[in-house]
């Protein structure tokens, strides 16, 4: 099927999955629409190789995501921002990180700032329309003010790194930046098998009477070293320390991915759950300029034929052409009317000054329930100089005037199995 999820050159589509998810999840199936809303889980990597995963005909081992892959979608032309706070701002508002003050870098553990608190959010959308929403790994939104924490921010659960500054093992005899909801911790244990068991704990101790909403930032693979012993083994024969850590942290995080899936069969809710994974940007390579931002030496991570890697805007760091994946019941046959999203009230995350620079899909949509297979086109993902409006599914034509009239080229989303000769 052919659908323009974005434009070539505008980058952090990922601003409109507020409105995409719960589209998808309604018109994938009529279970669904006839039933209660979906569940919700979004999983974040940090700094994730393109080529890092087998369905991108990577060889390190990821047993999960490749059946996720397989049973779902992959988005062929994706992309995140290209660092973490980024990317999760954009995430979270619908809008741009440039409109409040967040475009520079991640937020670093001396930072005194955060995500300014007029930005409505996606957990405060969806509770307003009866979810329940928990949030487990690294926040990177702010830290340093109790009101840019997870709990003011939308989120009934807390549990993970509001600044990201621990390392991969916890110590119950070390002081940490490890909270759960407003109070910091001392735990012990590997940090990614920590955040997947707390995730599979809501999941099972969920009240079912209210759809769920799971976002998981996890600091793997971007922190591959203290990986146990158990995920490193199968990569003895690896020749480089880092990247053979660095293999053991993905399949670490495909691991923690599993038991996050495991909870929600075992619990009876995978029917009727959304699951998307992405990695929050590409994987991290050594640049030609210093970011300040984490540089690295020599590389660990494979973003394939992507050019350069987390930092930079080249598709080697926004994580283009693939790297977001879309898994539930059917989720990949759009063939019923996805006006079942806006019935049930969903809407983009508000905000006090200024509108979301997403676009919900649904016109997109009709067209293709209608059969329609004329080159469908996008508008701008809402930068000041190229918003004008394209409507290419719409039988009247024409692109509403604007002196930034940018062609749109059509891109897809594709099945796992149709991969040899629909992903570039």
């Amino acid at each position: 099927m052919d659908i323009n999820l974005t434009r070539p050159g505008d980058r952090g589509n990922g601003r409109a999955w507020f409105a995409l998810l719960l589209a998808l999840a309604f018109a994938a199936s009529p279970r669904l629409q006839a039933a209660e809303p979906p569940n919700i889980v979004y999983v974040l990597a940090d700094d994730l190789g393109w080529k890092d995963v087998g369905f991108h005909g990577g060889t390190l081992r990821t047993p999960t995501l490749d059946r996720l892959a397989a049973g779902g979608a992959i988005f062929n032309a994706f992309y995140s921002q290209p660092y973490s706070t980024q990317t999760r701002a954009a995430l979270l508002t619908g809008r741009y990180p440039m409109r409040y003050g967040l475009q520079t870098l991640s937020l670093e553990p001396s930072s005194r700032y955060g995500l300014p608190t007029e930005e409505r959010t996606l957990p405060q959308a969806l509770k307003a329309i009866g979810y329940r929403t928990a949030f487990v790994g690294n926040w990177l939104l702010g830290h340093a003010q109790r009101e840019h924490w997870p709990g003011q921010r939308g989120f009934d659960l807390f549990y993970g790194s509001l600044a990201g500054d621990v390392d991969p093992q916890l110590r119950k005899s070390a002081s940490a930046d490890w909270y759960r909801n407003d109070r910091r911790v001392k735990e012990e244990g590997y940090v990614t098998d920590l955040l997947a068991r707390d995730a599979a704990r809501i999941i099972a101790t969920h009240d079912r009477s209210s759809p769920l909403f799971v976002m998981a930032a996890f600091n793997t693979p971007a922190q591959f070293h203290g990986v146990p012993k158990a995920y490193l083994d199968p990569y003895r024969d690896v020749p480089d320390d880092a990247r053979r850590s660095y293999a053991a942290a993905v399949t670490a995080l495909d691991s923690a991915v599993g038991s996050i899936v495991a909870a929600l069969e075992k619990r009876g809710m995978l029917d009727n759950t959304l699951i998307v994974f992405q990695s929050d940007n590409g994987g991290a390579v050594p640049l030609r300029y210093v970011t300040g931002d984490r540089d690295i030496d020599r590389p660990a991570a494979d973003n394939g034929s992507n050019r350069e890697g987390r930092g930079s805007l080249y598709e080697g760091g926004t994580a283009g052409r693939g790297t977001g994946v879309v898994a539930g019941q059917d989720s990949a046959r759009n063939d019923r009317d996805p006006t079942a999203a806006r019935d049930r009230h969903v809407r983009h995350p508000a905000h006090s000054r200024g509108r979301c620079d997403g676009t919900t899909q649904e016109a997109r949509w009709k067209g293709r329930m209608a059969g329609d297979r004329r080159r469908q086109t996008d508008r701008s993902q809402g930068h000041p100089a190229q918003r004008g409006r394209f409507r290419g599914s719409d039988p009247r034509g024409g692109v509403e005037a604007h002196p930034a009239r940018v062609a749109a080229e059509p891109h897809r989303i594709v099945r796992h199995r149709e991969r040899s000769r629909r992903i570039p």
